[in-house]
């Protein structure tokens, strides 16, 4: 999804973002469901050698741009959860 030169989103990146229009409640909702992604996916790398983890927090910052709501924030951080 990245480029190599890219810049990785941190959870405090992707909470910033997601701050702006989220509630306070929602937000740290969101920085748990992070958390928890970052442990289930571990060091874990996708095909292209990207981690999963950033990949995922990647595609979570993406859809702030577009104010998705928390419940939708959730489902991109958690996608590949259940990936073999």
């Amino acid at each position: 999804m990245f480029a190599e030169n890219s810049e990785k989103v941190s959870i405090p990146d992707l909470a910033a973002k997601a701050g702006r229009y989220l509630s306070a409640e929602d937000l740290r909702e969101l920085e748990k469901t992070c958390r928890f992604a970052a442990e289930v996916y571990g060091d874990h790398q996708l095909s292209s050698r990207e981690r999963d983890i950033d990949h995922q927090l990647g595609v979570a910052s993406i859809l702030t741009e577009i104010h998705l709501d928390l419940e939708g924030l959730q489902a991109a951080l958690l996608g590949r959860t259940l990936s073999p």
